[in-house]
């Protein structure tokens, strides 16, 4: 019996890690895409052959690796012993705080940028795409018969105390210097 639980804990670790490199793989790939749909007029690929590859590549495996993943993974949720493992907790809360770091900063960098009158694809891209891969996870977390059955809270305490982060980085002195300066 205990080796049976060695093997399954094994098991869903590797899988959540797994998931957790293609959906970064995934959402590399199709921001990388996204920005370079997002100038009006520009050839998709530009000068840049090797980064539409890249991109290309990325998304082309990323996305159907996650996809295939998520759904073993997702049938297997149906059982709650499969719930209430950790690593379906920490895998939620770890993808729910990487993809809202990444997405408020990159759009918190564009926004700042189009308030100066610039426009940056890659941080307008690089925010939708994460958004999204946060969005997906939060549903996850919150659908009724495969959500987590550990560490429910812990994505919105973390993500609150990101914003804390956040407002408070704002706030700070040497930012309130450093947007008055040239």
């Amino acid at each position: 019996m205990a080796a049976w639980a060695a093997q399954s804990t094994v098991r869903r670790v590797v899988v959540v890690l797994l998931l957790a490199i293609a959906v970064t793989v995934a959402a590399v790939g199709l921001s990388g895409l996204l920005q370079r749909m997002l100038p009006s007029g520009d050839p998709l690929a530009g000068s840049d052959t090797t980064g539409l590859a890249l991109s290309l590549a990325f998304a082309l495996v990323g996305v159907p690796l996650a996809g295939l993943l998520w759904w073993l993974l997702w049938r297997r949720l149906a059982d709650p012993g499969e719930r209430e493992a950790p690593s379906w907790g920490v895998y939620l809360l770890l993808a729910r705080t990487a993809s809202l770091a990444v997405a408020s900063v990159a759009l918190l960098e564009w926004s700042g940028a189009l308030i100066r009158g610039r426009w940056f694809e890659a941080e307008l891209a690089t925010g939708v795409v994460w958004a999204g891969v946060w969005g997906w996870h939060a549903w996850m977390s919150r659908h009724a018969g495969r959500a987590p059955l550990r560490l429910t809270e812990a994505p919105a305490v973390v993500g609150a105390a990101w914003g804390l982060l956040l407002w408070a980085g704002e706030r700070s002195p040497r930012s309130a210097r450093s947007s008055t300066s040239p």
